[in-house]
């Protein structure tokens, strides 16, 4: 077992074998830059298990979480935390913030850093949402860009839409547990 999916394991993360088996695919396109200072996006964070995942996977990264709320686990989050927005940290968890709002709204989006690394969007699996997203977030992502989740009958408008806004190289993570695919943008940057 790899060490993304060993940490998803301890996590509890929905991205393993125990779901859609994404870490085995991502442990081979991450590692490259895993000891390097990175800032680390992820679009949807239920309860925080992956946002967890990544800040022990990535030890020298910043990790942001941005989430609507509508989640009971958040809702329990954002009250410990007592704040309503804007790179909030989760309890006595380090190198983790959350920023509440909507994942498709550039207002939300504005309180991330300028210049991400790498983003995952686990949010809406809506098409009209992750694309959306995609366009306000893959230009100002250096390295990684993954929409998780893409169900089969979304996959051509996808497709045409991740073609037109990266106008770059791009793979499908298939699983052979779940219908749904991931797509990985690699934005050719460092």
């Amino acid at each position: 077992m790899n060490d993304l999916s060993q940490l998803g394991f301890e996590h509890g993360t929905d991205k393993t074998v125990r779901a859609h088996h994404y870490t085995g695919a991502y442990n081979g396109l991450m590692e490259v830059f895993r000891q390097e200072e990175l800032e680390v996006v992820e679009i949807g964070v239920y309860g925080g298990a992956s946002l967890r995942m990544w800040r022990d996977y990535f030890p020298k990264a910043q990790v942001w979480g941005v989430d609507n709320g509508r989640d009971a686990r958040i809702e329990e989050i954002k009250a410990a935390t007592g704040q309503k927005a804007g790179g909030v940290p989760l309890p006595e968890e380090e190198r983790i913030r959350l920023v509440f709002g909507d994942g498709t709204s550039e207002e939300t989006l504005a309180q991330l850093p300028e210049e991400i690394d790498m983003v995952v969007d686990d949010g809406s699996h809506v098409p009209n949402d992750y694309i959306r997203t995609l366009e306000l977030l893959f230009p100002r992502t250096k390295r990684l860009y993954v929409i998780e989740d893409v169900a089969p009958n979304h996959w051509e408008a996808t497709k045409w839409a991740v073609e037109r806004i990266s106008k770059g190289a791009y793979v499908q993570i298939r699983s052979d547990y779940s219908l749904s695919v991931a797509v990985a943008l690699f934005t050719g940057g460092e």
